[in-house]
């Protein structure tokens, strides 16, 4: 019975393992969608208005309901994230937005163009996945 014990231990163990993988990798192909589906309304508004929006802009939901009609909210959430809101910096669990002007001091889009920015999702396991202005 010992044998058995420990061959069904591994089993389960790499049985557990697999399913952990498929999860992460599920989870992190999710992060790039979402990134991708972020930067192509970013670069949209861009191309109709000749700046970014701001981190506050991308934040406000009534202004993503007036601005990025095509984006679906769930592309703001990190798929084990809780909120709906981008980070400044990169961090895990959650979509970061780093918009500055073009010569990287921060903007406002009133007094100063935001005119660069890169997306950024944090991969389980370590890593990110970005996206940067095309401008």
């Amino acid at each position: 019975m010992g044998f058995i014990s420990v061959l069904l231990a591994i089993i389960l163990s790499l049985f557990i393992s697999t399913v952990g993988g498929v999860q992460q990798q599920s989870a992190n192909t999710e992060r790039e969608t979402d990134i991708k589906a972020l930067y192509g309304q970013v670069e949209a508004y861009y191309a109709a208005n000749g700046n970014y929006p701001t981190l506050a802009d991308m934040n406000n939901s009534t202004w993503l309901q007036t601005n990025m009609r095509g984006l679906d909210k769930e592309a703001l959430r990190d798929p084990k994230g809780t909120g709906y809101t981008l980070s400044a910096k990169p961090a895990a669990n959650v979509y970061s937005y780093d918009v500055t002007s073009a010569d990287g001091k921060p903007c406002d889009d009133v007094k100063i163009d935001c005119a660069q920015y890169t997306l950024t999702a944090t991969y389980d396991g370590g890593g990110t996945f970005t996206r940067s202005n095309l401008n």
